[in-house]
């Protein structure tokens, strides 16, 4: 399912496919995947004594919200002095030697970049432990800024993820309905960059794909498609709707990626 157009591939018991390509409909666009399906079904022949048993489904919702920044507004949380890790990326330039390039904007802005003092060791030694007063009070600041998702990413959280956790349990108590994703759950990297913006991404779009998600399988029982229903992942694997709407991105960003829109997810 693309931005523009939407195909669907119906294989028979018989081991025949029938295919049809249909115009998508945004912003509902899992009306085009139901209605097509609905239709290929009707005119399979004998598809009415074989029930559907499996659909395996592929979008770009995810990409397309990133590509128009119409994802959650988001807020980072991060260890004291890691707050522009975003905004440094790495070093390395697409276009060497255009002086008119500019980096994209961060998907997360400055001033919902937040710090915090705790400080865990590479050794997995607390040497500063959190201090829920001060989460508490970040969680006040999150709650005026009405965001609708935090990303947590601290220092060592990839094999050391004590502190992130409890941050989560703090923030999940102090804001309820706000999405709080963790980095140590999304991406076990150590490299700061890659685990900060991979986490971040995958914070910015769980709204729209988890809205996506649960309506496509609502339309999906609503044409009697009650079956298994498997999400695809840019590696080219494929998710359950229960895992893929918390981690729709569910592999690094590249390491020279210097902005959202080049990363390897989708």
């Amino acid at each position: 399912m693309g931005g523009t157009f939407t195909d669907v591939i119906v294989q028979g018991s018989d081991g025949r496919t029938t295919t049809r390509k249909v115009l998508s409909t945004p912003p509902s666009y899992d009306k085009a995947v139901t209605v097509a399906i609905d239709a290929l079904l009707e005119d399979s022949p004998g598809s009415g004594l074989h029930p559907v048993q499996e659909v395996v489904h592929g979008t770009t919702v995810a990409t397309n919200a990133i590509l128009e920044r119409r994802g959650a507004h988001l807020a980072l949380v991060t260890t004291e002095g890691f707050r522009d890790v975003l905004e440094l990326r790495r070093v390395r330039m697409p276009h060497l030697y255009n002086p008119f390039w500019r980096k994209p904007p961060p998907i997360v802005q400055r001033r919902l970049r937040f710090e915090i003092g705790e400080r865990m060791l590479a050794d997995g030694t607390s040497h500063r432990p959190v201090d829920e007063v001060e989460v508490k009070q970040l969680a006040a600041r999150l709650r005026d800024a009405q965001v609708e998702a935090v990303a947590v990413c601290l220092l060592h959280a990839h094999k050391h993820p004590a502190h992130e956790k409890q941050v989560a349990r703090i923030l999940r108590r102090e804001l309820p309905g706000v999405h709080v994703v963790l980095s140590n759950e999304v991406l076990r990297e150590q490299n700061e960059y890659e685990r900060s913006a991979t986490t971040a991404l995958n914070a910015y779009v769980i709204p729209v794909m988890g809205a996506y998600v649960r309506d496509l399988v609502d339309g999906l029982e609503g044409v009697g498609v009650d079956a298994p229903v498997l999400i695809m992942q840019s590696s080219g694997g494929a998710k359950t709707p229960a895992d893929a709407a918390p981690r729709p991105r569910g592999r690094p960003v590249a390491s020279h990626s210097m902005g959202p829109t080049e990363s390897r997810s989708s």
